[in-house]
């Protein structure tokens, strides 16, 4: 029995040693030129893109790092206008909410027994957490009384809705 098992190893070492000369003749032999018809030849996959950066065999065959880096580039400019236009977008936002509040009045401050404060708004007579709506710039502005005291109203702003027309 062992001398098949033998045998069975002689021809496998045998058959991957003529395998491997087969591979070392392939690699020896020069392979053909090919025409270009003046135009340069692509770089091979082997080949670095770039002198400063070898090739990742992991890059897809057309992929230039270098190109990656421009697109990044443009990228950052127009997220910095995304920025800019968000940042302005705010500043106007905080502009409408001031300008909408200077329309609130408040006439007068009142404390009613069990010392339930009053403030009379634009008007009408509210307490702590009721709302206050004012209507601005195309829109509805709404403002929740967070607190009534002897110093005045605080209001927190709470939401904005955009008229129908």
């Amino acid at each position: 029995m062992n001398a098949k098992y033998i045998l069975i190893l002689a021809i496998i070492l045998l058959a991957s040693s003529e395998e491997q000369s087969y591979a070392a003749d392939e690699a020896a032999a020069p392979l053909p030129a090919r025409e270009t018809n003046g135009q340069q030849p692509p770089a091979s996959a082997e080949e670095p893109q770039s002198e400063n950066l070898p090739r990742d065999p992991f890059w897809p065959i057309d992929y230039n790092p270098i190109d990656k880096e421009i697109e990044t580039e443009k990228d950052e400019e127009e997220e910095q206008q995304q920025v800019d236009k968000t940042e302005q977008q705010k500043d106007l936002l905080r502009r409408q909410w001031d300008e909408a509040q200077a329309k609130i009045n408040v006439s007068g401050l009142t404390n009613m027994g069990g010392g339930k404060r009053y403030a009379i708004i634009n008007g009408e007579m509210l307490a702590k957490d009721d709302t206050v709506t004012i209507s601005h710039a195309n829109a509805f502005f709404t403002w929740k009384i967070e607190n009534i005291d002897a110093d005045g109203v605080k209001l927190e702003r709470l939401r904005i809705r955009v008229r129908k027309n």
